[in-house]
């Protein structure tokens, strides 16, 4: 079963209030000499900051 439609295009057209000249493209950021598993995960994890102690600041 399929349809009989004809098939619908769509056409682009440029306006001349719409035209802008392309960006550069972005430089390549440069190659960095792959790390090993290890390190790459150790420099990969992040800490939380030590927990501050609410109590012992309230009694005094």
């Amino acid at each position: 079963m399929g349809d009989a439609a004809p098939m619908a295009y769509v056409e682009f057209v440029d306006r001349e209030n719409e035209l802008r000249e392309a960006k550069p493209p972005n430089p390549q950021p440069p190659q960095r000499a792959p790390l090993d598993p290890w390190t790459k995960s150790r420099m990969s994890q992040q800490w939380a900051p030590p927990k501050e102690d609410n109590s012992s600041a309230s009694e005094s």
